[in-house]
């Protein structure tokens, strides 16, 4: 009997894994490619507007909800300012009126919570490897860097972002890494124009 029920539990564990493994990887509900009316309709709570122009490699358009505070321990700031269940900074990207990037910033602190969230959701990692981040007094830390890969969007989670207190979970999208590319290349050749 005791055979036979681990022998369950090993069966459902794989399909919970094949699972995780075949989920099409999608932002809070909205797939990649959904227009900003589609976002804003799911989630009201995020305030969108236009990117300044000389962000505009990020995208036209983007929405965003503010969740983080000066202390790890509070609350939310504003409704929709939470990612795994933690306070989080969110913003989603738009170009020519399709979702293709979200950043995800965090309380480095709650990595963990974050990479076991994404990990029930979409299965294993398809790349992790560790990294060393070192602050300005020499101190080493171990940057830990996780990566799924469906479709032609990538989700990439990192312990450390750009500090050693945030996080940050990026998706983004194949077409979008080609058109910020040509988008930078423009910029620069805008510059360029000018010397």
């Amino acid at each position: 009997m005791k055979i036979l029920f681990l022998l369950l539990a090993i069966l459902a564990l794989f399909a919970c894994q094949a699972q995780g493994q075949s989920r099409e990887i999608d932002f809070k509900g909205v797939p990649f490619g959904a227009s900003e009316k589609e976002f804003s309709t799911k989630h009201p709570s995020y305030r969108c507007k236009e990117i300044k122009e000389k962000y505009f490699v990020t995208g036209d358009r983007h929405c965003y909800t503010h969740g983080l505070l000066k202390r790890s321990y509070q609350d939310p700031k504003t409704p929709g300012g939470t990612f795994a269940g933690v306070a989080a900074d969110i913003y989603v990207n738009f170009f020519d009126d399709r979702l293709e990037t979200v950043s995800v910033w965090f309380f480095s602190k709650d990595f963990y919570i974050v990479f076991a969230a994404l990990s029930s959701r979409y299965g294993n990692p398809v790349d992790f490897k560790t990294r060393t981040v070192t602050n300005r007094m020499g101190a080493d830390f171990k940057n830990t860097i996780a990566i799924w890969r469906r479709g032609d969007v990538t989700l990439t989670a990192s312990r450390y972002g750009s500090s050693l207190d945030k996080g940050q979970v990026r998706y983004t999208t194949e077409w979008v890494r080609e058109e910020q590319t040509r988008r930078s290349n423009a910029t620069q050749e805008k510059k360029a124009g000018d010397l």
